[in-house]
């Protein structure tokens, strides 16, 4: 079953809000000014069909279809409350390597708990400065079921 959500005008205001309320006090809100779910996938640098997005509690997961790999482009929560198995579970139904860069204190932390949990196999991870934060610009991959190992 998809995570995807529907390209709605609702969830374009739900998505900007989050990315808001996420963000504050940063420089890093870059989606405020898109009008449209074509606006979002131009700014992801992809078709809206290769635009796949989902809403995990308080939060979303943005990723764009390229060649061969996913780009995870934004992973956010305007809260602590996104459920990881959830966000787990929609990064694996992208079914392709993926980067990102995340945010050292935040998606960071999300994405270094699912390899410790062997959800997520982590290939490159290389960090740089943005605005005063360090980024970590990741290659990974999301592992087989790891739900299942326990399982007899």
């Amino acid at each position: 079953m998809s995570m995807q959500i529907e390209y709605s005008q609702e969830n374009l205001v739900k998505l900007k809000r989050i990315e808001r309320e996420a963000y504050i006090n940063t420089n890093y809100m870059q989606m405020q000014h898109c009008e449209s779910w074509s606006d979002v996938a131009s700014y992801c640098e992809c078709s809206l069909e290769n635009l796949h997005i989902a809403f995990i509690n308080d939060g979303y997961i943005i990723a764009a279809c390229h060649d061969g790999f996913m780009e995870i482009v934004d992973l956010a929560s305007s809260g602590r409350n996104m459920n990881l198995f959830e966000a787990w579970r929609f990064l694996r139904e992208l079914g392709k390597p993926m980067f990102l860069d995340a945010r050292e204190k935040t998606s960071y932390r999300l994405i270094k708990g699912f390899e410790r949990r062997g959800e997520l196999h982590i290939i490159e991870d290389t960090s740089h400065d943005w605005d005063g934060e360090t980024f970590h610009q990741i290659k990974c991959t999301v592992a087989a079921d790891p739900w299942l190992r326990a399982l007899p």
